[in-house]
């Protein structure tokens, strides 16, 4: 939303107002007297705001996931359901006592299911962090409970995805993970993510759908 910082004449509170609120007249927030707008339309510096609902969203982590969901609509068909497409978020998984299981416990941003199989996504608001070594090796950790988890599950692959960009060198991410797990990870970042129709255009006029199937 685009607003601008106005002070009070009256009572100086200074406050952001957005522009669908300022007219010939505004009134002030604070002693709720309406004035004149205050303001040079051609000098003022105008400060924007993110949608609330969209604000809360992004800290919650709710941002990626709904991109990947999009970008795998893309991807494996028009609709989920022809596609057989179904995915449950933010999954909390604990083992039985006694089980023998490589993992005890841990959590899954998103879990799909297509045709029958299982895709583990691990999503990340940022992927620039990665580039630091200590960051990147507790990454790789992550990373290698998440493959002995896929390969107990059987599952088909592992999505890694971010919004940013992840480090061009994946060698340190996959520092930890099973050779056999390391070639099944799919990293979805940058624009890839961000603008699926595009990118999904470009891979299917290249014929290399099949490697996304």
């Amino acid at each position: 939303f685009r607003g601008a910082e106005i002070s009070c004449p009256r009572c100086r509170l200074r406050r952001w107002y957005e522009v669908d609120r300022i007219g010939h007249a505004w009134r002030c927030d604070g002693c709720q007297e309406e004035q004149p707008v205050p303001l040079s339309l051609s000098s003022t510096g105008w400060k924007y705001r993110i949608n609330e609902l969209y604000a809360r969203g992004y800290d919650q982590g709710t941002v990626t996931p709904l991109l990947v969901l999009y970008r795998m609509h893309q991807i494996w068909g028009t609709s989920f359901a022809r596609a057989g497409l179904a995915y449950y978020p933010g999954i909390e998984y604990e083992a039985e006592p006694g089980a023998s299981v490589p993992v005890e416990r841990g959590e899954v941003d998103l879990v799909a299911l297509l045709r029958g199989k299982l895709i583990l996504v691990e999503c990340k608001e940022s992927g620039e962090p990665f580039a630091e070594p200590n960051k990147a090796r507790k990454f790789s950790e992550q990373l290698r409970d998440l493959a002995l988890l896929a390969e107990h599950l059987e599952a088909s692959r592992i999505v890694v995805a971010t919004a940013t960009g992840f480090p061009e060198d994946k060698a340190p991410l996959l520092e930890l993970v099973p050779t056999a797990w390391a070639e099944r990870i799919e990293w979805w970042d940058g624009e890839e993510l961000l603008d699926p129709d595009r990118c999904y255009a470009f891979t299917t006029c290249w014929g290399r759908r099949a490697t996304l199937q």
